[in-house]
């Protein structure tokens, strides 16, 4: 790259040296004087793009240096050059003069000068050099000229724009100069100290927070002024420190300044709400200044470049909010666009004049200084305006709410006059009220009294009493029901809260009675509704206490006939969903299981705590209830599960002693919810209970008979006559006696909608093949009682939901199995589901931890399974009324084992079984006179 640079360069300089002709040397002649002369047109220069040239190689150069045209300003070029100027004294004796730099601040300036053959090192100076001795703001290099010609070499080197411009001065004229330069920088940084000093003074005077931001804007502009202006380099001491300040410290100055400015300029336009998106873009230069400070830290070239850009920005986005806010005729706005174009102006000239754009002079130098003490002053000037401004506003303001708060008055006046007229009617309406209502209104008072005003009814309420001497709390429950503790627990709350705070009252309220029966005569009681309120005086501490008395009687007897009426209602409902013949069933089963129960509890055994015998109470509350659960007897239901529980806690807890009276309560509950479905079926619905039982004998001795005379006939040959006699008798017997399974299954299975319903499952498929097999009386008893446990079991623990069910690739409605076959004297029946089947392990789990198994009989699946049947094992995870206590299937095997059959677990492992789980059915194994077979009567018909 720098030879690229050096043939641009040669080339350049090969043109300039065809086009311009070799500057003449400054003439010093005998006997003239001078004050400043300017080297420029005496200058020639050379670029040294390496770096490398030395004073020495220079002489063989000269056909290399080139005039300097123009102002002698360079900007793009960062190359260190060379510049070769000369002095010719004529005179006799020595001349001395002083060489200072246009520029204020240059990096590094060696100065040379050429004796015969080599070069003379004079002097080294510069910002970046340090130097003990600085006489001004800018380098001066002080030389004495002796009579003769002498040439001289320069190397400059700095960042940013280098001007090549020398002045010679004398050295008196040069002290002149340096004494009127330091006063007029010396008014012109008095002017902004005291600018600075007369602003805080204001800012803390009227607490504005523009003011404070405004005065760190001039504080900012001045320490900008102290660096551009080489006081910073003139008095800070030589230290690396003074060199990062020198430099970047100008950058930070000038970022800080503009960021305070627009830090004054938003709250003093009023941007927020004139110009909210300029606020955000002024918010995005921010981050650009801010990021620039960081970059001078480590790239001061790059960051003074970027400093023109972020000011530019700032400096547009500043006028046009001036300007805006001149359009809108805002007067503040006036003095600070006008400020403003001062700084803009004065920065502008002195930029043109450090690129070369105009001329050096007193004008072109100082004008950035001098429009920045402008601004700074009309910036003042609009602080002060804005400030009247704003109090022209806050007068009119002032007296606007001065005349609306007079029509207030006026308004307010009126209003009080019509509210005073409003508060007599009231007071009239509110008395009548109070004379007429048939309600208890009083208010008690510290002493627990009555307040004297109070309503008329009142008096009818406490007949005979005097209100005026009697205490509040002896009036309101005198002839009570309270007790002596809540009356005192009353009286209490009420002396403790009178003259405290209110919160009290409010924490012990609950004390206080919201009923009260009151005696009013012989065999009268009265029902009183009670209400009590704090009343607070002015020092929120509690005053009164407002109650309400409100005699309630006849309103609590019509609720609680309505209340019966509605259960009953409700009742009469849930017997209407149920067919007559299944609910008499029913009835007839409650009271059968009821009636055993009671003399259960009246036998030696309970007072020995047989635990069989609880067994047996257990058993029987568990169906009846399971049964009315699936009829959906809600309330008949909730009073057997409540039984149902108690016995479940006892057996659960051996050691928990047996409360007989509260089991023989409960029973009467129970027995007497029963009757009151019974009445109301019988005398609002018509329904018989006993009608089904009934032919002309009980059904259990017909069926006697029946097999009776079946066995007395069989093997033999009768007339005719006589055997169709015998078979129309058996035809009327069969068919009052016997049952088709089918018919009952149908009346089982009504329960599996409302159970499928609250498990959330759909209604199963029933498949029944009975194969002509018959119910007789005990057989149909026998099924219901079985079935109301095994199909809810089926429906809670057996089949899945219907997600689980389709995820395993099953329809999503399950299917239940039956199947009836006769085998000699006993009837096989076989059930299964296809659910999930049996948690072998976890039924194992659980054995072995309440010890139902050994570890042998742990690993016997068969073994496992028929843990089922223990009373208290379940794999539910929760008690509900349908399932949960694991007492159904030992329930079960009761019922079947009492009719001399029995019920075994059949496994049969599946593939797609869930893991861990076993498909299974129930083979249950009942003698066969409990059933018959449909074709024995075609049978004897035949006979």
């Amino acid at each position: 790259m720098n030879w690229i640079r050096a043939i641009l360069f040669a080339v350049s300089c090969f043109y300039t040296a065809q086009l311009s002709a070799s500057p003449q040397p400054l003439m010093m002649d005998r006997g003239s004087t001078f004050t400043q002369f300017d080297l420029l047109p005496h200058v020639v220069y050379v670029a040294d793009p390496t770096g490398s040239l030395t004073v020495d190689q220079l002489p063989a150069m000269d056909a290399k240096f080139a005039p300097v045209t123009g102002r002698g300003v360079i900007i793009f070029n960062k190359d260190p050059y060379w510049i070769k100027f000369q002095i010719d004294n004529r005179s006799d004796g020595v001349r001395p003069l002083t060489l200072m730099p246009a520029q204020t601040y240059l990096d590094r300036v060696e100065l040379y000068k050429w004796d015969g053959d080599h070069a003379v090192h004079l002097m080294t100076k510069g910002d970046r050099v340090a130097d003990a001795e600085r006489e001004f703001r800018n380098i001066l290099f002080p030389l004495s000229i002796a009579p003769g010609l002498h040439t001289y070499y320069a190397r400059i080197a700095t960042d940013g724009p280098m001007n090549l411009q020398l002045y010679a001065w004398d050295v008196d004229a040069l002290a002149r100069h340096m004494r009127n330069d330091f006063l007029a920088i010396g008014l012109l940084f008095g002017f902004v100290a005291v600018m600075v000093a007369y602003n805080a003074f204001l800012a803390l005077r009227l607490r504005t927070p523009y003011y404070f931001t405004y005065v760190g804007y001039i504080i900012c502009f001045g320490l900008v002024q102290f660096v551009f202006t080489g006081m910073a380099r003139y008095l800070l001491p030589d230290h690396p420190m003074a060199t990062f300040t020198i430099h970047s410290g100008i950058i930070f100055a000038a970022e800080w300044a503009a960021i305070a400015g627009c830090l004054f300029a938003i709250p003093f336009l009023d941007l927020k709400q004139s110009s909210p998106w300029l606020v955000k873009a002024i918010k995005g230069v921010f981050v650009l200044s801010l990021s620039n400070m960081i970059l001078s830290i480590f790239d001061f070239n790059l960051a003074s470049s970027l400093v023109l850009f972020t000011n530019a920005l700032i400096s547009s986005c500043l006028v046009y909010a001036g300007v805006s806010g001149c359009l809108k005729r805002y007067r503040p706005a006036y003095f600070y666009t006008a400020a403003w174009g001062f700084i803009i102006v004065g920065s502008l000239i002195t930029m043109a004049r450090i690129y070369g754009l105009l001329p050096d002079n007193t004008f072109t130098a100082w004008s950035q200084f001098v429009g920045g003490a402008i601004e700074v002053v009309l910036l003042s000037l609009a602080l002060g305006d804005k400030i009247s401004f704003e109090q022209e506003q806050s007068h009119a303001a002032i007296n606007q709410l001065n005349l609306d708060l007079k029509g207030a008055n006026d308004r307010l006046q009126e209003h009080i006059e019509n509210v005073e007229a409003i508060v007599d009617e009231k007071t009239r309406d509110i008395r009548s009220i109070m004379e007429h209502i048939p309600l208890g209104v009083f208010m008690i008072k510290t002493d627990r009294k009555i307040h004297k005003d109070h309503s008329q009814h009142i008096q009818h309420i406490f007949a005979n009493q005097n209100l005026e001497t009697s205490l509040a709390t002896d009036l309101i429950f005198a002839r009570s029901a309270l007790s002596h503790d809540e009356i005192s627990q009353a009286e209490s709350c009420i002396m403790a809260a009178m003259g405290e705070d209110t919160m009290n009252f409010q924490m012990n309220a609950h004390a206080l009675p919201l009923e009260i029966r009151r005696r009013e005569g012989a065999d009268q009681n009265h029902i009183f509704e009670l209400t009590w309120n704090p009343i607070e005086n002015a020092s929120g501490s509690l005053d009164k206490i407002l109650v309400t008395m409100r005699d309630v009687t006849e309103l609590r007897a019509l609720e609680e006939q309505s209340r019966d009426q509605q259960q009953e209602l409700e009742f009469i409902g849930e017997i209407l969903s149920v067919p007559t013949p299944r609910f008499i069933r029913f009835m007839n089963s409650c009271r059968e299981l009821i009636e055993e129960n009671a003399k259960l509890l009246g036998s030696q055994g309970i007072q020995k705590r047989n635990l069989e015998i609880l067994k047996l109470l257990f058993i029987n509350m568990h169906t009846v209830k399971g049964a009315a659960r699936s009829l959906y007897l809600k309330k008949m239901a909730h009073i057997f599960h409540d039984i149902e529980q108690y016995y479940a806690v006892l057996q659960k807890n051996p050691a928990t002693p047996w409360d007989v009276e509260k089991m023989q309560r409960e029973l009467d509950d129970a027995r007497r919810i029963v009757q009151v479905y019974e009445k109301l079926a019988r005398e609002k619905l018509g329904r018989g209970v006993d009608v089904t039982h009934i032919i002309e004998f009980k059904t259990e001795q017909i069926e006697t008979l029946y097999r009776s005379l079946s066995d007395a006939i069989r093997g033999k040959t009768l007339p005719d006559d006589l055997r169709w006699s015998v078979g129309d008798i058996h035809a009327v017997f069969f068919h009052k006696i016997f049952k088709d399974v089918r018919d009952v299954f149908a009346d089982l299975s009504g329960c599996l909608p409302l159970l499928a319903k609250d498990l959330h499952k759909e209604v199963p498929e029933v498949s029944l093949e009975s194969n002509g097999i018959l119910l007789g009386e005990k057989g149909e008893e026998l099924f219901r009682n079985i079935f109301v446990h095994i199909l809810r079991n089926s429906m809670d623990h057996g089949l899945e939901t219907p997600k689980e069910r389709l995820d395993k690739g099953k329809s999503s409605r399950g299917r239940l199995d039956i199947h009836m076959e006769r085998h000699g004297e006993y009837l096989i029946l076989r059930y299964g589901d296809d659910g999930r089947g049996l948690d072998l392990p976890r039924i194992s789990k659980i054995g072995l931890a309440r010890r139902l198994l050994t570890s042998d009989a742990a690993r016997d699946p068969h073994a496992v399974a028929a843990l089922i049947f223990d009373s208290g094992l379940s794999t539910a995870n929760q008690i509900t009324e349908i399932s949960g206590r694991g007492v159904g299937m030992d329930a079960v095997r009761q019922f079947i084992q009492d009719c001399g059959g029995e019920i075994t677990v059949e496994l049969y492992p599946s593939p797609g079984a869930s893991e861990g789980c076993c498909p299974f059915q129930f083979r249950i194994t009942l003698p066969f006179d409990l059933f018959e077979e449909s074709f024995h009567l075609e049978d004897k018909k035949a006979a």
